[in-house]
């Protein structure tokens, strides 16, 4: 499965952080050819897994409080 099966473009726009990123990806959109669209879709999902990935990562290392002993 590609990232481009699990992700809609809505989704996408929902999860970026900032709205200058939002605003990036449907301008992308908007202005990106018909036949390289799915390249785009797909550069676009994976920067997005990897940044709600980190994000995800950074909540739960919080929740979980200092390490000790580090």
């Amino acid at each position: 499965m590609t990232a481009r099966d699990t992700w809609t473009v809505d989704r996408l726009r929902h999860v970026l952080p900032h709205s200058v990123s939002r605003q990036q990806l449907l301008a992308d959109m908007n202005l990106t050819p018909i036949d390289e669209l799915p390249a785009v879709l797909d550069r676009c999902a994976a920067t997005t897994e990897t940044l709600h990935g980190r994000c995800y990562r950074e909540r739960a290392g919080q929740r979980e409080g200092p390490r000790r002993g580090a």
